[in-house]
Parts: C-alpha cells; structure tokens; sequence
C-alpha cells in the first residue's frame, strides 16, 4: 500500500510485529504505586476522621460529610496526578530546537 499524506510506503515496525510476542501490555510501576500511595492516604485519612468520631469530637452528621469530601477529594487528587503523569509519559507535543 501506499500513504498519500506522507507519500511513502508503509514500513513494517518491530513493536508493532506480529512475531514479537516480546512486548507486553503492562500497567507501569510508577502509577502502581503511586496508585497504592493514594489508597493508604485516603485510608489513613478515613482512619483519622473514625477515630475522631469515637472519641466524640466529630458528630454522626460532621463525620459523614468528612467522609464524603475525603472520598470525593482523594480521588480528584489521584485522577490530576495521574493525568499529569501520563501527560508527561508519552507527550504528544514535542519541542522543535532551532539550529
């Protein structure tokens, strides 16, 4: 076949080979634990505001609510982290230098 936009031959790639059965789809170890650090945050902080309840400084209702916000907070955190990460992985935009 041939490609009009780049007006060249289609050339095969040794990632993209079918005989490379080398090259595995993985989940990369940075957001693994990053991932995990998240988790035992938010953990660690749900721990925090049960302890407060029962020791009475938070009310039924105060601790619901901090429940919620440490869930819903937690999570954003993690999803703009790890947009940032990816972002900065594989940059779709990358720099020309001058000469």
């Amino acid at each position: 076949g041939y490609c009009f936009v780049t007006h060249r031959r289609p050339t095969q790639h040794k990632a993209l080979s079918p005989y490379n059965k080398t090259i595995t789809m993985a989940l990369p170890a940075q957001v693994a634990t990053g991932t995990f650090l998240y988790l035992i945050m938010g953990a660690a902080l749900l721990g925090l505001v049960f302890a407060s309840r029962l020791t009475g400084r938070f009310s039924k209702d105060n601790a619901d609510i901090a429940n919620v916000v440490i869930v819903i907070c937690t999570f954003s955190t993690w999803l703009f982290w790890l947009c940032a990460w990816m972002h900065q992985w594989h940059p779709l935009i990358k720099p020309i230098y001058g000469e």
